[in-house]
């Protein structure tokens, strides 16, 4: 290792990661392990691995010039603060991460929430790598975004910009987690899949589907994705329904931002052209022109590692 490195830390629900990446994107020393079922104790991980990763850098010649977190929850950028965590118990409301942890690794440290490094890891040396302004969707558990023009995350007057997962779609339907019905979320979320899923088992027991041979508790969007690729009609159609309500709000927000690309990312996004065949149509039918033909639509190219390669460059592009 040699050169400036930023190192990327990305605290999700399930994992947290830990990475050295240089000005090109190249990514070393990716370490990732569980997260614990307590704040506290997530954040002492978090330093924890940040550490070991400084211990591997003091014996070369290369300099850790700052860090950057992404974080599995809602987060108040301007002050550099989480506002609670939607994954995990213990998180301190308003506690000042950023901060924290930079006294702990004597190094600066920036914070965002985990969708908008991804985005940004994506808009930099992904998919949307060359173009001035992303949008990007991250469709996962839940469903999230973010807005980068010119290699910067836009937040927005109250930090809430991207959040296209809580744009309402249908008036009357379903509940989402914010409290309001018919979001994008609850509709097209990987949660959702797996949801549409179990309805349709419950409903009609006969249907000629894989879906049939696991437990309902361990039908989820992944799986529903994963099943779609090798065919599952069930699976595929599910899919191009949630395609459909993406492609009908990433054409909303692109009649309002006008961005060069979109691109999904997420979880679920690794159904690949099953899902985003319907997505592309849906657009290309909802948004209005010239955007519905000229704008760029993109599958994620950085998968799982979007987040610690987008939280690095947070770090990159701040410091």
């Amino acid at each position: 290792m040699k050169g400036k490195l930023y190192m990327g830390l990305d605290v999700g629900g399930s994992k947290i990661s830990a990475a050295l990446v240089d000005i090109r994107g190249q990514m070393s020393l990716l370490r990732r392990q569980s997260t614990p079922p307590d704040g506290k104790l997530a954040q002492e991980l978090l330093v924890e691995m940040a550490r070991g990763l400084l211990e591997h850098v003091t014996a070369s010649t290369a300099e850790v010039v700052g860090a950057g977190i992404g974080f599995g929850g809602p987060v108040d950028y301007r002050n550099q603060r989480i506002r609670g965590s939607h994954h995990t118990e213990g998180w301190e409301v308003n506690l000042p991460l950023a901060q924290e942890v930079g006294e702990a690794l004597g190094l600066p440290v920036r914070l965002d929430n985990d969708a908008n490094t991804a985005g940004l890891g994506e808009a930099l040396f992904g998919a949307g790598k060359g173009k001035e302004r992303v949008l990007y969707i991250n469709v996962g558990t839940g469903i999230g975004g973010a807005l980068v023009r010119n290699q910067q995350v836009y937040h927005g007057a109250h930090c809430h910009a991207g959040e296209i997962g809580h744009v309402i779609l249908q008036k009357d339907g379903p509940l989402c987690a914010c409290g309001h019905h018919g979001c994008l979320e609850p509709l097209a979320s990987g949660t959702a899949m797996g949801q549409a899923a179990v309805r349709a088992l419950d409903e009609n027991p006969k249907l000629d589907t894989r879906l049939k041979d696991y437990p309902r508790e361990e039908i989820s969007g992944v799986l529903v994705s994963d099943l779609a690729l090798e065919g599952d009609e069930l699976s595929r159609s599910i899919i191009a329904q949630a395609a459909d309500w993406l492609g009908l709000a990433a054409a909303n927000a692109c009649n309002v931002w006008d961005p060069d690309a979109v691109i999904i990312g997420g979880g679920v996004s690794g159904a690949g052209d099953t899902l985003m065949e319907p997505f592309r149509r849906a657009f290309r039918g909802y948004a209005a022109p010239p955007a519905n033909e000229e704008t760029d639509l993109y599958l994620a190219k950085l998968g799982y590692d979007a987040g610690v390669v987008g939280a690095a460059a947070l770090a990159l592009t701040t410091m």
